[in-house]
């Protein structure tokens, strides 16, 4: 007797098909991308801080940080998230500054110092990039578009030539302007301003944090300079910790670790 002749090709697939469904396995991808509806609505991935709950200018010597969220971009888009908020020059210094959550290290112990026993916790940080100028050159539309401050103009010549209007000029690692800090790194800078002109605040979203798809951030619009300020870290504004986190497995409020650790006893 001959041995049984194997199934065609498309039969086998098809088979294979019918039998993934029969056990009932879900090779949905969808749960894999950041902005995936899994029934907890997520916060708008651009937003327009503007309002009565807005931000608004502080003075440098007592103020308190606004706290938001931001959630993820759609997955499809190749747009960039983020928040803006404007406010009018006083005529002299403004400090912006925005702390993204949490914390840029967290391994920590209690009392607040390095600790190679703690795990450094990746997963609840996110990171903002941080650019002001006048809300005439910004690019975008706030709550609808995120945009910046770059433009094209042409000169005598006849030539293109590209200018950031960026205001906001930090110093990176080597002390050369345009620099952005990383991942829970706090950014923050003093800018010159003419009184009665309006200015835009934009926070870019670079990432989001992996945990729970939500990155809550504080700001802080101050009259003054971000000198006054003292060193600006992890702990001058606060609030930017995720109080849904759920961290008890790492040490709980990662923010508190680190700002106020416990006296030792």
């Amino acid at each position: 007797m001959s041995a049984p002749a194997r199934p065609a090709p498309r039969l086998a697939v098809a088979m294979a098909l019918v039998g993934i469904a029969a056990t009932g396995c879900d090779a949905n991808g969808l749960a894999l991308l950041q902005n995936y509806d899994d029934g907890e609505l997520l916060p708008p991935d651009v937003q327009d801080l503007d309002g009565d709950d807005g931000p608004g200018l502080q003075p440098v010597d007592e103020f308190e940080p606004f706290i938001g969220e931001l959630g993820p971009i759609d997955n499809s888009s190749s747009d960039r998230g983020g928040a803006t908020a404007t406010f009018t020059g006083t005529g002299g210094p403004v400090c912006v500054a925005v702390d993204p959550q949490t914390v840029w290290r967290d391994d920590r112990d209690l009392q607040g110092n390095s600790d190679p026993a703690w795990e450094n916790h990746l997963y609840d940080d996110g990171d903002l990039d941080l650019v002001v100028g006048l809300a005439a050159d910004y690019t975008g539309t706030p709550g609808l578009v995120m945009g910046s401050f770059e433009t094209v103009y042409v000169d005598g010549l006849g030539v293109e030539r590209r200018a950031d209007l960026n205001l906001c000029h930090q110093p990176d690692r080597y002390g050369f302007a345009g620099g952005t800090a990383g991942r829970a790194t706090p950014e923050w800078c003093t800018i010159d301003t003419y009184e009665g002109v309006t200015y835009l605040v934009a926070l870019l979203t670079f990432s989001v944090p992996l945990d729970d798809n939500r990155l809550r951030f504080a700001l802080a619009l101050l009259e003054g300079s971000c000198d006054d300020l003292g060193t600006v870290d992890e702990c001058t504004l606060r609030g930017d910790a995720d109080p849904h986190d759920g961290l008890d497995d790492v040490g709980g409020d990662l923010e508190a670790r680190l700002c106020d650790p416990p006296e030792e006893e």
